[in-house]
Protein backbone atom coordinates (compact mmCIF):
# COMPACT_ATOMS: atom_id res chain seq x y z
CA UNK A 1 0.00 0.00 0.00
CA UNK A 2 1.53 3.21 -1.14
CA UNK A 3 2.32 5.62 1.85
CA UNK A 4 2.78 8.86 0.22
CA UNK A 5 0.05 11.55 0.51
CA UNK A 6 -1.79 11.43 -3.46
CA UNK A 7 -0.01 8.20 -5.02
CA UNK A 8 -1.83 7.08 -7.22
CA UNK A 9 -1.86 3.38 -8.85
CA UNK A 10 -3.60 3.54 -12.36
CA UNK A 11 -5.18 0.85 -14.00
CA UNK A 12 -7.22 0.32 -17.25
CA UNK A 13 -10.76 0.55 -15.58
CA UNK A 14 -10.92 3.90 -15.62
CA UNK A 15 -12.79 3.93 -18.80
CA UNK A 16 -16.10 2.65 -17.18
CA UNK A 17 -17.68 5.47 -16.10
CA UNK A 18 -18.81 3.85 -12.68
CA UNK A 19 -15.31 4.94 -11.58
CA UNK A 20 -16.16 8.70 -10.73
CA UNK A 21 -13.58 8.95 -7.65
CA UNK A 22 -10.63 7.23 -9.02
CA UNK A 23 -11.44 8.51 -12.98
CA UNK A 24 -11.82 12.22 -11.59
CA UNK A 25 -9.08 11.46 -9.66
CA UNK A 26 -6.34 10.08 -12.35
CA UNK A 27 -5.34 11.99 -15.39
CA UNK A 28 -4.72 9.49 -17.06
CA UNK A 29 -4.49 5.43 -17.17
CA UNK A 30 -2.48 2.10 -18.17
CA UNK A 31 -2.87 -0.96 -18.27
CA UNK A 32 -0.80 -2.88 -16.00
CA UNK A 33 -3.74 -4.52 -14.07
CA UNK A 34 -3.49 -3.11 -10.61
CA UNK A 35 -6.24 -2.21 -8.89
CA UNK A 36 -6.30 2.08 -8.59
CA UNK A 37 -5.20 3.00 -5.22
CA UNK A 38 -5.57 6.86 -3.94
CA UNK A 39 -3.97 7.45 -0.86
CA UNK A 40 -5.02 10.21 1.31
CA UNK A 41 -3.22 9.99 4.08
CA UNK A 42 -1.32 12.03 6.48
CA UNK A 43 1.58 10.75 7.66
CA UNK A 44 1.37 11.66 11.19
CA UNK A 45 -2.05 8.93 10.63
CA UNK A 46 -0.32 6.11 9.01
CA UNK A 47 -1.35 2.59 9.69
CA UNK A 48 -0.73 0.52 12.41
CA UNK A 49 2.37 -2.13 11.45
CA UNK A 50 1.35 -5.86 10.33
CA UNK A 51 1.93 -8.11 13.02
CA UNK A 52 3.38 -11.30 13.07
CA UNK A 53 1.11 -14.28 13.17
CA UNK A 54 2.88 -15.35 15.92
CA UNK A 55 2.56 -12.34 18.11
CA UNK A 56 1.65 -12.40 22.01
CA UNK A 57 -1.81 -12.20 23.31
CA UNK A 58 -2.45 -8.77 24.71
CA UNK A 59 -2.78 -7.66 27.87
CA UNK A 60 -6.47 -8.40 28.80
CA UNK A 61 -7.14 -5.66 31.02
CA UNK A 62 -5.75 -2.98 28.45
CA UNK A 63 -8.19 -0.43 26.70
CA UNK A 64 -9.89 -2.30 23.90
CA UNK A 65 -9.69 -0.42 20.88
CA UNK A 66 -13.09 -0.07 18.45
CA UNK A 67 -12.89 -1.49 14.94
CA UNK A 68 -15.51 -1.40 12.46
CA UNK A 69 -15.92 -3.16 8.89
CA UNK A 70 -19.21 -2.61 6.63
CA UNK A 71 -19.91 -4.93 4.14
CA UNK A 72 -22.71 -3.48 1.55
CA UNK A 73 -23.22 -6.28 -0.51
CA UNK A 74 -25.29 -4.75 -3.54
CA UNK A 75 -28.98 -6.98 -4.82
CA UNK A 76 -28.50 -9.31 -1.94
CA UNK A 77 -32.33 -10.37 -1.29
CA UNK A 78 -32.97 -11.08 2.92
CA UNK A 79 -34.08 -14.48 1.82
CA UNK A 80 -30.59 -15.85 0.66
CA UNK A 81 -29.32 -15.64 3.91
CA UNK A 82 -32.04 -16.46 6.01
CA UNK A 83 -31.11 -19.84 7.99
CA UNK A 84 -34.30 -20.37 9.18
CA UNK A 85 -35.36 -23.77 7.02
CA UNK A 86 -34.05 -26.53 5.32
CA UNK A 87 -33.44 -25.33 1.88
CA UNK A 88 -30.78 -22.75 2.76
CA UNK A 89 -27.58 -22.35 0.84
CA UNK A 90 -24.33 -23.25 2.35
CA UNK A 91 -23.32 -19.77 3.88
CA UNK A 92 -21.62 -20.78 7.34
CA UNK A 93 -20.09 -17.35 7.53
CA UNK A 94 -23.37 -15.35 7.09
CA UNK A 95 -24.54 -17.83 9.94
CA UNK A 96 -21.92 -16.79 12.00
CA UNK A 97 -22.28 -13.43 11.97
CA UNK A 98 -26.50 -14.09 12.86
CA UNK A 99 -24.81 -16.46 15.84
CA UNK A 100 -22.54 -13.87 16.88
CA UNK A 101 -24.94 -10.56 17.00
CA UNK A 102 -28.37 -8.83 16.01
CA UNK A 103 -29.35 -8.98 12.67
CA UNK A 104 -33.07 -8.96 10.81
CA UNK A 105 -34.10 -10.46 7.61
CA UNK A 106 -37.36 -8.12 7.19
CA UNK A 107 -36.09 -4.95 6.39
CA UNK A 108 -38.13 -3.26 4.14
CA UNK A 109 -36.11 -0.34 1.81
CA UNK A 110 -37.97 2.77 1.08
CA UNK A 111 -39.12 3.45 -2.37
CA UNK A 112 -38.78 6.20 -4.49
CA UNK A 113 -41.39 8.43 -5.72
CA UNK A 114 -41.28 7.04 -9.00
CA UNK A 115 -42.09 3.14 -7.49
CA UNK A 116 -38.52 1.81 -7.22
CA UNK A 117 -35.83 0.38 -5.15
CA UNK A 118 -32.71 2.07 -6.44
CA UNK A 119 -28.75 1.79 -5.67
CA UNK A 120 -28.34 5.73 -5.08
CA UNK A 121 -31.69 5.60 -2.56
CA UNK A 122 -30.55 2.50 -0.89
CA UNK A 123 -27.39 3.91 -0.28
CA UNK A 124 -28.00 7.59 0.88
CA UNK A 125 -30.14 5.67 3.51
CA UNK A 126 -27.85 3.79 4.50
CA UNK A 127 -24.30 5.97 4.62
CA UNK A 128 -26.13 9.62 5.67
CA UNK A 129 -28.84 8.41 8.08
CA UNK A 130 -31.46 10.05 6.39
CA UNK A 131 -34.02 9.03 4.36
CA UNK A 132 -35.37 9.22 0.98
CA UNK A 133 -37.10 12.64 1.02
CA UNK A 134 -34.83 14.57 3.35
CA UNK A 135 -32.21 13.97 0.47
CA UNK A 136 -34.53 14.50 -2.70
CA UNK A 137 -32.98 11.92 -4.73
CA UNK A 138 -35.75 9.60 -6.76
CA UNK A 139 -33.00 7.32 -8.73
CA UNK A 140 -29.36 6.65 -9.64
CA UNK A 141 -29.76 9.80 -12.22
CA UNK A 142 -29.69 12.29 -9.91
CA UNK A 143 -27.20 10.79 -6.84
CA UNK A 144 -25.49 14.06 -7.15
CA UNK A 145 -28.22 16.32 -6.73
CA UNK A 146 -28.34 14.92 -3.01
CA UNK A 147 -28.07 17.52 0.33
CA UNK A 148 -25.43 16.41 1.41
CA UNK A 149 -23.96 19.41 2.92
CA UNK A 150 -27.01 19.37 5.57
CA UNK A 151 -26.85 15.14 5.33
CA UNK A 152 -22.80 14.22 4.64
CA UNK A 153 -21.59 10.39 4.44
CA UNK A 154 -20.65 9.31 7.69
CA UNK A 155 -17.21 8.82 7.03
CA UNK A 156 -17.07 12.87 6.98
CA UNK A 157 -18.76 13.31 10.29
CA UNK A 158 -16.65 10.37 11.79
CA UNK A 159 -13.71 12.29 10.32
CA UNK A 160 -15.12 15.43 12.08
CA UNK A 161 -15.31 13.63 15.23
CA UNK A 162 -12.06 12.08 15.74
CA UNK A 163 -9.88 13.62 12.57
CA UNK A 164 -6.96 11.01 13.55
CA UNK A 165 -9.38 7.96 12.71
CA UNK A 166 -8.13 6.27 9.73
CA UNK A 167 -11.09 4.83 7.30
CA UNK A 168 -10.51 3.05 4.08
CA UNK A 169 -12.84 2.52 1.01
CA UNK A 170 -13.12 -0.03 -1.06
CA UNK A 171 -16.52 1.05 -3.42
CA UNK A 172 -16.66 -0.03 -7.27
CA UNK A 173 -20.18 2.34 -8.15
CA UNK A 174 -20.41 5.78 -9.94
CA UNK A 175 -23.64 5.98 -6.96
CA UNK A 176 -21.51 5.76 -3.70
CA UNK A 177 -18.48 8.03 -5.83
CA UNK A 178 -21.00 10.63 -6.24
CA UNK A 179 -22.18 10.87 -2.24
CA UNK A 180 -18.30 10.29 -1.27
CA UNK A 181 -17.59 13.90 -3.10
CA UNK A 182 -21.24 15.74 -2.70
CA UNK A 183 -20.08 14.71 1.51
CA UNK A 184 -16.44 16.05 0.96
CA UNK A 185 -16.99 18.91 -1.03
CA UNK A 186 -15.27 17.42 -3.96
CA UNK A 187 -11.81 16.27 -5.39
CA UNK A 188 -9.91 18.90 -3.29
CA UNK A 189 -11.58 17.98 -0.05
CA UNK A 190 -11.52 14.01 0.09
CA UNK A 191 -9.43 13.81 2.81
CA UNK A 192 -12.10 15.33 4.65
CA UNK A 193 -13.78 11.73 4.57
CA UNK A 194 -11.22 8.89 4.10
CA UNK A 195 -7.59 8.36 4.11
CA UNK A 196 -7.31 5.55 1.42
CA UNK A 197 -9.33 4.43 -1.46
CA UNK A 198 -9.52 1.59 -4.42
CA UNK A 199 -11.79 0.34 -6.93
CA UNK A 200 -12.88 -2.69 -8.28
CA UNK A 201 -14.70 -4.44 -11.40
CA UNK A 202 -18.04 -5.32 -11.67
CA UNK A 203 -17.34 -9.25 -10.74
CA UNK A 204 -16.53 -12.38 -9.35
CA UNK A 205 -12.88 -11.48 -9.85
CA UNK A 206 -13.34 -8.09 -8.96
CA UNK A 207 -14.63 -8.57 -5.87
CA UNK A 208 -11.84 -10.72 -4.69
CA UNK A 209 -9.35 -7.57 -6.05
CA UNK A 210 -11.83 -5.60 -3.16
CA UNK A 211 -11.53 -8.30 -0.64
CA UNK A 212 -7.35 -8.12 -1.01
CA UNK A 213 -7.42 -4.62 -0.39
CA UNK A 214 -9.64 -4.49 2.63
CA UNK A 215 -7.43 -7.64 3.90
CA UNK A 216 -4.73 -5.41 3.91
CA UNK A 217 -6.56 -2.48 5.28
CA UNK A 218 -7.71 -5.04 8.46
CA UNK A 219 -3.71 -6.00 9.23
CA UNK A 220 -2.72 -2.84 8.75
CA UNK A 221 -4.70 -1.30 11.24
CA UNK A 222 -7.39 0.83 9.74
CA UNK A 223 -10.25 2.14 12.27
CA UNK A 224 -12.97 2.33 9.66
CA UNK A 225 -13.15 -0.27 6.31
CA UNK A 226 -16.06 -0.22 4.09
CA UNK A 227 -16.51 -2.86 1.17
CA UNK A 228 -19.12 -3.08 -1.38
CA UNK A 229 -19.21 -6.25 -3.73
CA UNK A 230 -20.78 -6.15 -6.39
CA UNK A 231 -21.39 -9.83 -7.95
CA UNK A 232 -24.70 -10.91 -6.27
CA UNK A 233 -26.01 -7.84 -7.92
CA UNK A 234 -24.87 -8.39 -11.28
CA UNK A 235 -25.81 -11.93 -11.64
CA UNK A 236 -29.11 -10.78 -10.20
CA UNK A 237 -29.21 -8.45 -13.00
CA UNK A 238 -27.81 -11.05 -15.68
CA UNK A 239 -29.01 -14.37 -14.73
CA UNK A 240 -32.39 -13.29 -12.16
CA UNK A 241 -32.52 -13.42 -8.21
CA UNK A 242 -34.15 -16.46 -8.17
CA UNK A 243 -31.55 -17.86 -10.54
CA UNK A 244 -28.78 -20.70 -9.90
CA UNK A 245 -26.10 -18.14 -11.05
CA UNK A 246 -27.47 -15.40 -7.87
CA UNK A 247 -27.25 -18.26 -5.50
CA UNK A 248 -23.63 -19.22 -6.28
CA UNK A 249 -22.54 -15.85 -6.47
CA UNK A 250 -24.00 -15.69 -2.57
CA UNK A 251 -21.98 -18.38 -1.72
CA UNK A 252 -19.15 -17.65 -3.24
CA UNK A 253 -19.55 -14.18 -1.46
CA UNK A 254 -19.60 -16.57 1.88
CA UNK A 255 -16.85 -18.43 1.47
CA UNK A 256 -14.29 -16.62 -0.62
CA UNK A 257 -14.93 -13.24 0.71
CA UNK A 258 -16.92 -13.61 4.19
CA UNK A 259 -14.27 -16.19 5.29
CA UNK A 260 -11.07 -14.80 4.37
CA UNK A 261 -12.74 -11.57 6.59
CA UNK A 262 -13.63 -13.05 9.99
CA UNK A 263 -10.21 -15.25 9.48
CA UNK A 264 -8.18 -11.76 9.48
CA UNK A 265 -10.48 -10.04 11.97
CA UNK A 266 -9.99 -13.26 14.20
CA UNK A 267 -6.43 -12.96 14.08
CA UNK A 268 -5.97 -9.11 14.98
CA UNK A 269 -8.85 -10.02 18.00
CA UNK A 270 -5.71 -12.37 19.06
CA UNK A 271 -2.90 -10.46 18.28
CA UNK A 272 -4.07 -7.33 19.31
CA UNK A 273 -6.62 -5.31 21.70
CA UNK A 274 -8.82 -4.37 18.56
CA UNK A 275 -12.72 -5.55 19.08
CA UNK A 276 -14.25 -5.62 15.54
CA UNK A 277 -18.32 -4.63 14.94
CA UNK A 278 -18.91 -6.41 11.44
CA UNK A 279 -21.75 -4.89 9.56
CA UNK A 280 -23.84 -6.63 6.68
CA UNK A 281 -25.96 -4.44 4.69
CA UNK A 282 -27.85 -4.17 1.39
CA UNK A 283 -29.22 -1.12 -0.86
CA UNK A 284 -32.41 -3.00 -2.49
CA UNK A 285 -33.37 -7.01 -3.48
CA UNK A 286 -34.48 -8.14 -6.64
CA UNK A 287 -36.86 -10.57 -8.88
CA UNK A 288 -36.57 -12.03 -12.16
CA UNK A 289 -33.76 -9.27 -13.50
CA UNK A 290 -35.33 -6.39 -12.21
CA UNK A 291 -35.26 -4.52 -8.84
CA UNK A 292 -38.47 -2.73 -8.47
CA UNK A 293 -38.53 -0.37 -11.58
CA UNK A 294 -42.71 -0.43 -12.24
CA UNK A 295 -45.72 -1.58 -11.69
CA UNK A 296 -46.00 -4.81 -9.80
CA UNK A 297 -42.13 -5.14 -9.18
CA UNK A 298 -42.71 -1.81 -7.19
CA UNK A 299 -44.37 -3.67 -4.51
CA UNK A 300 -42.61 -7.07 -4.27
CA UNK A 301 -41.22 -8.31 -0.76
CA UNK A 302 -38.17 -9.57 -2.43
CA UNK A 303 -37.26 -6.09 -4.06
CA UNK A 304 -37.32 -4.33 -0.90
CA UNK A 305 -36.61 -6.73 1.91
CA UNK A 306 -32.92 -6.77 2.76
CA UNK A 307 -30.49 -7.85 5.89
CA UNK A 308 -28.70 -6.34 8.78
CA UNK A 309 -26.47 -7.92 10.26
CA UNK A 310 -25.11 -6.33 13.22
CA UNK A 311 -22.20 -8.69 14.66
CA UNK A 312 -18.82 -8.67 16.57
CA UNK A 313 -17.03 -10.02 20.08
CA UNK A 314 -19.06 -6.86 21.60
CA UNK A 315 -22.10 -7.26 20.03
CA UNK A 316 -24.71 -9.18 22.27
CA UNK A 317 -25.57 -12.48 21.04
CA UNK A 318 -29.64 -11.25 20.54
CA UNK A 319 -30.19 -13.03 17.33
CA UNK A 320 -33.23 -12.18 15.00
CA UNK A 321 -34.65 -9.27 15.53
CA UNK A 322 -38.72 -8.76 13.74
CA UNK A 323 -39.98 -7.16 10.87
CA UNK A 324 -38.20 -3.20 10.40
CA UNK A 325 -36.89 -3.85 14.19
CA UNK A 326 -34.59 -1.40 12.55
CA UNK A 327 -33.43 -0.05 9.15
CA UNK A 328 -30.38 0.97 6.84
CA UNK A 329 -30.64 4.57 8.26
CA UNK A 330 -29.66 3.38 11.75
CA UNK A 331 -25.90 2.16 10.61
CA UNK A 332 -24.33 5.41 11.32
CA UNK A 333 -25.90 5.76 14.53
CA UNK A 334 -24.97 2.38 15.13
CA UNK A 335 -21.15 2.84 14.56
CA UNK A 336 -21.01 6.42 16.47
CA UNK A 337 -22.38 4.30 19.55
CA UNK A 338 -20.00 1.38 18.62
CA UNK A 339 -16.74 3.55 18.39
CA UNK A 340 -18.46 5.84 21.45
CA UNK A 341 -18.49 8.92 19.68
CA UNK A 342 -21.38 11.74 20.00
CA UNK A 343 -22.86 13.55 16.84
CA UNK A 344 -22.21 17.26 17.32
CA UNK A 345 -25.62 19.04 18.39
CA UNK A 346 -25.57 21.44 15.87
CA UNK A 347 -25.69 19.05 13.22
CA UNK A 348 -28.71 18.28 11.66
CA UNK A 349 -29.77 15.28 13.22
CA UNK A 350 -30.47 11.77 10.98
CA UNK A 351 -33.51 9.51 10.81
CA UNK A 352 -31.87 6.53 12.50
CA UNK A 353 -30.87 5.46 15.82
CA UNK A 354 -28.45 2.70 16.88
CA UNK A 355 -29.14 -0.83 16.77
CA UNK A 356 -27.02 -1.38 19.65
CA UNK A 357 -29.80 0.27 22.00
CA UNK A 358 -32.79 -1.26 20.22
CA UNK A 359 -35.17 -3.07 22.61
Amino acid sequence: MPDSTHDIARTDYCSRASLIVIAMLAASCSSDGESPVVSLRSATFGPAPILDEAAAVPDPVAPTIRKVLIIAVDGLRADKVDNSDGKRLTIPNFERLQRDGIFVLESHQERVPGGAYRTCPGFIQMTTGKRIAAHGVEGNGDCSEGRFREYPIFFRRLKQLRPDIRIAVAEPTEEVGQIILGSCGGIAQLSSCLDVVTTFDYSHAGDLAGRDRVLQWIRAGYDVVWYHPHEVDRQGHDHGWEDSETDGAVERLDEEVLGPLLTAIDAREKQTRERWMVIVAADHGGHDRRWGTSGDHTTKESDKKVPIIVSGSLIPDEGERPLNAFRTWDLPATIFDFLGLTPNPSWPSTDGTSILNAN
